[in-house]
């Protein structure tokens, strides 16, 4: 019941910033500008798509000990059907079905890739927090943007200072935080209990600082790609956008995933979008045709080669909705 209630709740959601987003555009002007974007820069933007996939996945390597380190192949195949299931399926199923075709391609267990996983999305969201703040900060915006963004980067420290005592003190800190937080309902303390664990179990191989110090260069290249991912496809509208303005645009997006939505984040994407670019004083049809190609761009390229990998492996879609039935139960 409460899995419905959530799909529900998330397709709602969807549809009403949709309705926002639209409501007083001219569709005929949007088509317009789409016809008449620039090709050469969205060209740029569709080959830098896999390049960010390929990065992201040798970054999940070293999230896992020396002696489960899965083959590169394999860890970007069993992301990018996590991705295509994202965009597909409802509630985020796509990060159950990662780690299960990985655990069962490389034969390591499947908690075990799940908690690299977690590890994956914390760090992201505090990098995000982070790099919010700071550009902010250090580039003009209004007086309360930046109060707010400070606000948010210091949200992020607290966390990062929590999950690194979480790393080094491990199960000791998770004893001492129930102890304090008894009077929350059990099951709220459980369920952050088991987020930990998972924590702790995927935050351990970033303990040897070789590991630690890679890691943080290919979220870097990482940003970088995207950020100028983001900047070509504005320049293909003839948007004032520069680099500082696509990386808050892709900040911003990235603290909009968090919201509840349809598959493939419809909606939450473009309202997220749209309403970073307003903060940028940039708005009408054009800023609006920018979203909706790089939505769809981002899109289609997850689907098209998770689609890809899904043919090109050994594990049929059958067996993988059974599992996340099984999951869901």
């Amino acid at each position: 019941m409460k899995k419905y209630i959530f799909n529900i709740l998330g397709i709602g959601i969807s549809f009403v910033l949709l309705w926002w987003v639209f409501r007083d555009q001219n569709l005929a002007e949007l088509w317009t500008s789409l016809v008449l974007a620039h090709k050469g820069y969205l060209i740029l933007g569709i080959i830098l798509i896999l390049p960010s996939f390929i990065v992201r996945s040798y970054r999940w390597q070293f999230l896992f000990p020396s002696t489960a380190k899965p083959y590169w192949r394999n860890l970007f195949s069993a992301m990018m059907i996590g991705y295509l299931a994202n965009n597909l399926l409802p509630v985020r199923a796509g990060e159950f079905i990662r780690a299960y075709i990985l655990g069962k391609k490389e034969g390591i267990s499947k908690s075990l890739v799940f908690a690299t996983i977690i590890v994956e999305r914390l760090t992201d969201l505090l990098v995000t927090l982070f790099l919010l703040a700071l550009v902010v900060w250090i580039f003009p915006f209004p007086q309360w943007l930046i109060r707010g963004g400070i606000s948010v980067g210091a949200i992020g420290l607290i966390a990062l200072i929590c999950l690194a005592g979480l790393a080094v003190f491990g199960k000791k800190l998770i004893e001492w935080g129930k102890s304090i937080f008894s009077f929350f309902p059990t099951f709220l303390i459980t369920h952050f209990e088991n987020i930990a664990l998972g924590f702790i179990t995927g935050v351990a191989s970033l303990r040897q600082k070789n590991n630690l110090f890679k890691y943080i260069a290919y979220t870097i290249v990482i940003w970088l790609i995207e950020t100028i991912l983001i900047w070509s496809i504005a320049q293909s509208f003839n948007l004032p956008l520069q680099l500082h303005g696509a990386l808050f645009v892709m900040l911003v997006i990235g603290i909009g995933s968090i919201v509840p939505s349809s598959p493939g984040n419809v909606g939450t994407f473009e309202f997220f979008a749209a309403t970073a670019l307003t903060f940028l004083n940039i708005t009408g049809v054009s800023a609006l045709g920018f979203v909706i190609v790089l939505h769809a761009l981002i899109f289609l390229g997850a689907l098209l080669i998770g689609f890809f990998c899904l043919m090109e492996s050994s594990i049929k879609a059958s067996s993988i909705v059974q599992y996340v039935d099984n999951t869901d139960s």
